[in-house]
């Protein structure tokens, strides 16, 4: 059955506010898609890494940006 944890990445749903500046706005879509991924990964941050193509370490450094 299809769920949010066989999409592929390239079906996510982003909604960014049109608010602030540029940088703002793209951080902001970077962090949901993160989350989102993270999420359908169940919270496998190697699975996450290789469904974004990226690697782990950039993978933490993004998460601990946004939890500060």
């Amino acid at each position: 059955s299809l769920t949010t944890k066989t999409l592929p990445v390239d079906n996510i749903n982003v909604t960014v506010t049109v608010q602030g500046n540029f940088k703002e706005m793209v951080d902001d879509a970077e962090k949901q898609i993160l989350r989102h991924v993270l999420d359908s990964c169940g919270g496998d941050r190697k699975k996450a890494s290789r469904k974004l193509g990226i690697g782990r370490t950039t993978l933490w450094r993004k998460l601990s940006e946004i939890n500060d």
